[in-house]
């Protein structure tokens, strides 16, 4: 066998060689993705649980208490709890906001209701409470935090 043959067939076994190699390091490459992947959608999940509530929380349906006044009681940590309230149509709702967070400043140390021009501090630990007037039937009134990025409605019906 030629000489330059041998050397050819050499080479075409080592490139072989060496595209199974970078294969099995793009596989990988590949699978290292896929994982990272999950990760932070697993990752966006929580934060978005743990901060939004997102949808996975059910509406709070609220009822007119004897006074003809509609209660709500909201946790403030991390997000409001619950984030989604319905009440009754035509009733004034009182809001008891309760801070739950120890940091003195955070996005949650005040809360917003930009339709009834309200805005209140919420220092930790001490429940602050706002009175909504009554609304129509299908009117939804928007709370969010002091930044407002995390955001909470009321909705009548």
């Amino acid at each position: 066998m030629p000489e330059t043959m041998k050397k050819n067939i050499a080479s075409v076994k080592k490139t072989k060689k060496t595209t199974k190699n970078f294969a099995k390091i793009i596989q990988k490459q590949i699978s290292g993705v896929q994982v990272l992947s999950g990760l932070i959608a697993v990752f966006s999940g929580m934060v978005c649980l743990s901060i939004t509530g997102c949808a996975s929380q059910k509406p709070y349906v609220a009822k007119v208490a004897e006074d003809g006044v509609t209660p709500v009681n909201i946790t403030v940590h991390h997000g409001f709890k619950p984030s989604q309230i319905i009440v009754p149509a035509s009733h004034p709702v009182r809001v008891r906001f309760t801070r739950t967070e120890h940091a003195q400043k955070s996005c949650m140390d005040a809360v917003m209701i930009p339709d009834e021009d309200i805005t209140v501090n919420l220092p930790p630990r001490k429940p602050k409470t706002v009175l909504i007037k009554s609304h129509p039937k299908g009117e939804t009134i928007q709370f969010a935090c002091g930044m407002d990025m995390v955001k909470g409605s009321i909705t009548f019906r």
